[in-house]
């Protein structure tokens, strides 16, 4: 989904500033979410990312600033009251009360003054869409995590909100949970058109889930953009550093032309690096730039009857490897002089062996997968 455009915005901020104390939380000049989006906000503990959320649901009090919801300017008492009535939120905690599921289910219908049979209608219907029917008569104390985070959504999506605020609503469910949950809310949204604007510090659900990435730091946004744009393209070091980039480097662009330059690494002057950007930034001969590449784009193979291909092809060895997951993490000293530092992240079937340290390797450096920041 590309940039949010001002006639189908369901949701906007202007100004919008959260102080509490001395000390100020939020700093958003603009903020914008569009009818159908899913937007992840992403960024470090303490950058103010529960807080927006909060503060754009009209659960925290704003110390400055206006909010739209469908284009009118939320103001009085009335109008906050309207727009939450819109509004659905998940936290982290499901924060279910005693009582069976069901009624859980049901409650938000019944205080939004739903009639009984309307209501209980609903919470049957989301209550069989999560998949959770057969536990409409438990009590909803004694549920599992995940149990528990699905009826939280029901109660949620029962609401028929037209945009779901979400609190890192996956992050004590187990892997195989997650992931059936994950998929399943995607689904859902899809089909009722949901804006949905969720937090979260998992990367490895924001490309499944999200049209666009937010990322914030100390209180404002740093970067914002559809996601695979920010995670290869980060707009700072800082942003770069928070999202994975491994591989960051201080170089000089010695050559090239709009949208295809040749850099060389400061710390390996032997070593020339082409670089395919696919557009003009603006980038200059002799300019000193960081060089970026997230360690999942880089091939390596340490057969030495199999050659990585490309013009950025380097030697180099293997000075640590650490298992993780289904891949290897590795470093590896490369270059001319062994001097340019990388990190790669590789799947283990890549390998036929286990790789080892002290081990030859050859990567390969994707031209049109690294990126450059100018300094």
């Amino acid at each position: 989904m590309t940039e949010p455009q001002m006639t189908d915005m369901v949701l906007r901020a202007r100004g919008l500033s959260v102080i509490r104390g001395k000390k100020q939380l939020l700093r958003i000049p603009e903020f914008s979410a569009a009818a159908g989006e899913f937007l992840a906000i992403t960024g470090p503990n303490g950058a103010g990312k529960s807080t927006l959320l909060k503060a754009l649901g009209f659960l925290e009090p704003v110390s400055a600033g206006e909010i739209f919801f469908k284009g009118r300017p939320v103001k009085t008492a009335r109008d906050v009251l309207a727009a939450r009535r819109r509004m659905a939120m998940v936290f982290q905690d499901p924060l279910l009360l005693s009582g069976k599921v069901m009624y859980n289910v049901a409650v938000g219908l019944k205080l939004r003054g739903i009639a009984k049979d309307k209501r209980l209608k609903l919470a049957a219907h989301w209550l069989e869409k999560l998949k959770i029917a057969h536990l409409g008569k438990r009590n909803a104390h004694t549920l599992s995590g995940g149990e528990a985070q699905r009826v939280s959504l029901a109660r949620a999506l029962a609401l028929e909100p037209d945009v779901l605020f979400l609190d890192e609503p996956f992050t004590y469910l187990d892997l195989p949970t997650r992931a059936a949950l994950v998929s399943e809310l995607k689904e859902i949204l899809a089909e009722t058109g949901t804006t949905a604007v969720m937090v979260t510090h998992d990367l490895n659900e924001i490309p499944f889930l999200a049209d666009r990435l937010l990322v914030m730091m100390e209180g404002e946004i740093a970067q914002t953009g559809p996601v695979n744009r920010v995670l290869s393209y980060p707009g700072n070091i800082c942003v770069a550093e928070f999202l994975g980039v491994s591989n960051i480097w201080p170089g000089r662009i010695n050559g090239g032309e709009p949208g295809r330059y040749t850099v060389t690494p400061a710390a390996d002057k032997g070593t020339v690096l082409e670089v395919c950007t696919g557009w003009d930034g603006g980038y200059s001969r002799d300019r000193d730039v960081s060089v970026c590449i997230r360690p999942e784009y880089l091939t390596v193979t340490t057969d030495k009857d199999k050659h990585v291909p490309g013009t950025n092809r380097l030697e180099g060895i293997i000075v640590e490897v650490y298992p993780y997951g289904y891949s290897y993490r590795l470093k590896i000293e490369a270059g001319t002089g062994r001097d340019l530092k990388l990190v790669a992240l590789v799947p283990a079937a890549h390998f036929l062996k286990p790789p080892k340290l002290g081990e030859a390797a050859g990567v390969y450096i994707p031209p049109e997968k690294i990126h450059m920041i100018q300094d």
